[in-house]
């Protein structure tokens, strides 16, 4: 009898150009009784594909990596992101494999790893690679997921909480010389009530593609959203109305920003550009093309003269600080090792950046000389986002651990962890007053509403389209709340 886990033996990830040669390796690997996971085979017509390849890769015991100057292209950030799950060395019933199919030099990353030499496709080679699969395969057993498809909807919160701020309990504890402990805060049910936090309001339709992400403006009345059709649309709020298409990417756009007064809207894209848009025009005011790799996370300070940005496999990775005046590059400031920065935030007096990377760290930096301040860590897995409470004492991080973390940042330590989504974490985003997170599973196709200082699971909202969140947003009245 199988174990309710995984479907596949393998997950074969590759680059397209690649593909003759990876088929023929599936193929024998099919013949020899292991299950294959192939886009080519699996993938079909009107598949959403990015989250087939998602679904692939969590319902799969092994990841092999077929390694090519190909794969170390333009998509090695999105390979690398498939590999993390698979390489981090706490998930025992996971295997990583790295394929040598071309003479190439692989990342820092995948460097303390043994690969296969299959160059020639000799048959030592694959028997050798069989021989690692099927010891997988008997050590873990396994399931079947089911196949749920992508849409975006926008929720009006009916009773916004309070502010609770967890700041008394931990400041007691500094002032009797005592570290505040690692306490881990694990909800079971959400809490009941007559009528939910929050209730869909509006679907908004349009996109062709996934939604990357979703940013409100200041006054409520409008909102963005970045997509994997390479285009920014504005909706209206209240209606649900599209208002205008921004074309001009030529890849996925993956951030978004908004400068306080409204009037100007950045978007980030895997094409390594950050484009300007001027909101009553619709249009392009300027390009900003200092980045060498995808723009993964956006953020205006909250004075409107500066913006950061931060960016996928550069080597090595960075975060650039803008003069939203003029448009120049005023800092780069660069991380340690080859650990993607997924996400970024400012405090609101614009002093301290917290970063949250592919190396399981929330990373905090001053942002006067660009130095790292302190690397905290606790995720088991990468850290797709982050945010920092109003008051800048707490950040709030979102993991492919399936978990999220509250840290204070004046103890340098995490002081709670939110149990509940089933897995990967994509995004997080906090109320205006710091009281309310928002958090969104990508597995497990759940948005959840946590009360801040107790952990309480206060709502799981449940798409009924199946659609996979990728992005999270509050107005900021904290009336509403947008997932992408």
């Amino acid at each position: 009898m199988e174990h309710p886990k995984f479907s596949f033996d393998v997950f074969l990830s590759h680059n397209s150009k690649d593909k003759p040669q990876v088929i023929r390796l599936a193929e024998r690997l099919r013949a020899a009784g292991v299950r294959v996971w192939l886009d080519e085979w699996i993938i079909k017509p009107g598949d959403d594909i990015y989250l087939a390849i998602e679904r692939g890769l969590e319902t799969s015991r092994t990841l092999i990596l077929c390694m090519s100057p190909n794969a170390f292209g333009s998509e090695w950030v999105g390979l690398e992101r498939s590999t993390v799950l698979f390489r981090n060395p706490s998930n025992a019933d996971r295997r990583f494999i790295p394929l040598m199919l071309a003479d190439c030099e692989p990342p820092d990353t995948l460097r303390r790893f043994k690969y296969v030499d299959f160059r020639t496709e000799a048959e030592a080679a694959f028997e050798e690679l069989l021989a690692v699969c099927l010891a997988a395969k008997d050590k873990v057993p396994d399931v079947q997921s089911p196949n749920k498809s992508a849409a975006t909807g926008s929720s009006r919160l009916a009773k916004p909480l309070p502010d609770k701020s967890i700041k008394d309990s931990t400041t007691s504890q500094s002032k009797s010389g005592k570290k505040p402990k690692d306490k881990n805060i694990r909800p079971v049910k959400p809490a009941e009530a007559s009528q939910p936090l929050a209730v869909l309001e509006h679907k908004l339709k349009g996109h062709n593609a996934c939604v990357y992400s979703v940013a409100i403006s200041p006054d409520g009345t409008w909102l963005a959203s970045g997509s994997d059709d390479y285009t920014v649309k504005i909706w209206d709020i209240k209606t649900g109305a599209c208002l205008a298409t921004l074309e001009g990417h030529t890849d996925n756009v993956y951030s978004l920003a908004i400068t306080p007064d409204g009037k100007t809207l950045f978007s980030g894209s895997q094409d390594e550009t950050i484009r300007r848009w001027l909101i009553d025009t619709r249009e392009t005011a300027a390009v900003l093309q200092e980045h060498h790799h995808s723009v993964l996370g956006l953020v205006v300070f909250d004075d409107g003269a500066r913006l950061a940005s931060c960016s996928g496999n550069e080597d090595p990775p960075t975060i650039r600080l803008w003069d939203t005046a003029t448009n120049k590059l005023l800092r780069v400031i660069k991380d340690e090792g080859n650990a993607v920065v997924w996400s970024i935030a400012v405090s609101r007096n614009g002093d301290r950046l917290v970063s949250g990377g592919a190396d399981n760290k929330v990373k905090i930096w001053n942002v006067a000389n660009g130095e790292r301040l302190m690397a905290l860590e606790g995720h088991s897995d990468s850290v797709n986002s982050v945010q920092i409470t109003p008051d800048g004492q707490f950040a709030i991080s979102g993991s492919d651990d399936k978990t999220v973390k509250i840290w204070n940042l004046e103890m340098n330590t995490c002081i709670g962890t939110l149990e509940g989504h089933q897995g990967v974490v994509h995004s997080v985003a906090l109320s205006p007053d710091g009281s309310l997170i928002a958090s969104v599973g990508f597995i497990d196709y759940t948005v959840r509403l946590w009360d801040r200082n107790s952990g309480t699971c206060l709502q799981v909202i449940e798409n009924e389209e199946m659609f996979t969140p990728f992005s999270v947003a509050f107005s900021p009245d904290g009336s509403r709340l947008v997932v992408g």
